[in-house]
């Protein structure tokens, strides 16, 4: 009696950020996108074990990816781990014109929305009132105290400081609870003709409250544009304005932002569940 090994048919498809997507997917000649090897995988996901392999790189993505029954039973995974990265983000190329003070501006074209801002991989702060101080712990200016006394200096909503803002619709007010239960999130949609902000929200704690009196900031006032790794974007000029510190040089540096809410979404059913993918 000869017993002979069963030995299950599989399929790789390469993914490269060099490579195309009219290629069949192959080591030598690897898809480019994410979406094509989803494509070439579910192709093949019924008849045989299938893999997707990135190999190194970023993959910034055009779309959420879909994950449905399609995709039952197919891994999907780095070639080495960790080195390569899906990205929601988009990659800018820029030309960078100095402004003032320090800051540099340079139109960003296809009206993307822009909230999150990388340089050189690391997140940058939307200009802000009061500016951040390295190493404190509440909304990056002060020291958690429950001891503690208001100041109109550092008071975002100051009139005084309202008034030098010139269209500050919106920007987002963070403040905490007035008993230090939780933060709390506004955003500006103008200014009344007191000059006062025209505010919404303030409903993200489940008790509400009053302000804190002193632990509370502003983010996204181009006025507020002062300190090295700000940055504000004007979207109806689609000029984005940035202070580097003193360690980047904007013609080498690599400039990203945040596009995608979701990376991923799984679609199924109760009679079509989405199941056994691996990422």
């Amino acid at each position: 009696i000869f017993l002979l090994p069963i030995i299950a048919s599989a399929k790789t498809v390469f993914v490269s950020p060099t490579g195309n997507d009219k290629y069949p997917g192959s080591v030598q000649k690897p898809v480019a996108t994410f979406a094509k090897a989803q494509e070439l995988a579910q192709a093949s996901q019924k008849k045989e074990k299938t893999e997707v392999v990135f190999q190194k790189g970023i993959y910034y993505l055009p779309q959420t990816i879909v994950l449905t029954p399609a995709d039952n039973n197919i891994t999907y995974r780095a070639e080495n781990e960790g080195d390569a990265i899906i990205s929601g983000g988009s990659l800018l190329k820029l030309k960078w014109k100095p402004f003032k003070n320090g800051i540099f501006v340079a139109t960003v074209k296809g009206n993307p929305t822009i909230d999150q801002l990388y340089i050189n991989g690391e997140r940058q702060r939307m200009a802000r009132y009061p500016n951040a101080v390295a190493g404190k712990n509440v909304f990056d200016t002060w020291e958690l105290s429950h001891n503690t006394k208001p100041d109109s200096v550092t008071d975002p909503l100051n009139p005084k400081r309202v008034a030098i803002w010139n269209n500050p619709a919106g920007a987002y007010i963070h403040a905490m609870h007035n008993l230090l239960w939780g933060d709390m999130h506004w955003i500006v949609k103008g200014k009344k003709a007191d000059g006062k902000l025209n505010m919404e929200g303030g409903w993200q704690n489940n008790r509400p409250s009053s302000m804190h009196h002193l632990y509370r900031m502003v983010e996204n006032v181009f006025e507020e544009l002062d300190a090295p790794g700000e940055w504000f974007f004007n979207a109806a000029e689609q000029k984005l304005y940035y202070f580097p510190t003193n360690d980047i040089d904007l013609k080498r540096a690599k400039v990203e932002i945040v596009r995608l809410k979701t990376l991923i979404d799984f679609r199924g059913t109760k009679a079509q569940p989405v199941h056994n993918v691996i990422l």
